[in-house]
């Protein structure tokens, strides 16, 4: 609330209005503003800092996306040559390497 009266454009009365205060509270608001007005200064002066994290964030949220996104098409080019040594190793010797769908395991 006291955000609100420091940095919007509302006047006091609507701000009460906004968060349902008891009329006259208008007043109270005033002096909570005055006394904890460093307070706010701080936290303005905070606020650069905080939006510099936010965006390291993202930043290392992004490189993440993209280390994965490298994992992803290694793992899909191994699964491609390995397929490809299957079909080569299944042609050359005749015999059918890959496990049918349905197949039992045998109970050794």
């Amino acid at each position: 609330m006291l955000y609100d009266v420091r940095t919007s454009s509302q006047t006091l009365a609507q701000i009460v209005a906004k968060y349902r205060l008891p009329k006259g509270s208008g007043s109270m608001i005033s002096k909570w503003v005055k006394r904890y007005s460093s307070d706010f200064s701080a936290m303005e002066d905070l606020q650069p800092a905080i939006s510099n994290i936010n965006l390291v964030s993202r930043s290392t949220k992004s490189n993440k996306e993209t280390e994965l996104q490298k994992q992803l098409e290694e793992a899909k080019r191994k699964i491609i040559c390995l397929e490809t040594m299957i079909d080569i190793a299944e042609r050359e010797i005749g015999v059918n390497i890959r496990k049918k769908s349905g197949t039992k395991q045998s109970g050794l």
